[in-house]
């Protein structure tokens, strides 16, 4: 069951479970259509500036820097979406202010540009003062797949990129990255 509290800009989402709220690694197994009894495993969403990277590429490169470029084949909805470059990387601009979050979801829409060969990559994490450190891969092949992942911030401004490690250029679309905060106890039922 998934209760809504529409009061000024928090959204409680009340997933059916057993386990506590610290064991939820992903989001991706949430559907609006759930119902069930409420188990104490829940999370707080921010309604009002939990985005904290919205980008579809509709309009140009956005916050990416680094081995890419618009590509019309890169689409997965819309009319453009990210060419990354074979052994090349896309750098996003800061996230500031992660601190202020339990959590944040890091997700995007992947896909091989060559039907023929897959293309390794990884999203990678780095802090003020320190180099990217990877905290996930995956291999693309020629069907778009989304890739989500769930972490911890460790500092206030922290910095993600996609780097190509493959030979096929990497394509992606739909990149977004969402604040979410776990509160400290759990809601009183009406």
């Amino acid at each position: 069951m998934k209760v809504v509290c529409g009061l000024f800009q928090w959204l409680a989402v009340f997933v059916c479970s057993s386990a506590d709220a610290s064991s939820v690694s992903s989001l991706s197994s949430i559907n609006k259509n759930d119902v069930g009894s409420i188990n104490h495993r829940y999370r707080y969403l921010q309604e009002e500036g939990s985005s904290l990277l919205n980008q579809a590429f509709e309009e140009g490169l956005g916050d990416f820097t680094g081995g890419v470029s618009l590509s019309d084949a890169a689409a997965h909805t819309g009319s453009k979406g990210l060419l990354i470059s074979s052994k090349k990387s896309a750098k996003m601009d800061w996230v500031t202010k992660a601190k202020n979050y339990d959590k944040l979801e890091i997700s995007f829409w992947y896909k091989s540009s060559n039907d023929k060969e897959n293309t390794s990559f990884d999203l990678g994490e780095k802090l003020p003062a320190t180099k990217f450190e990877s905290i996930s891969t995956a291999t693309a092949t020629s069907e778009w797949t989304k890739h989500t992942v769930e972490v911890t911030p460790r500092a206030n401004r922290i910095r993600y990129r996609i780097n190509n490690s493959g030979v096929s250029d990497l394509l992606i679309d739909e990149v977004s990255i969402i604040g979410l905060n776990l509160p400290t106890s759990p809601p009183t039922t009406i």
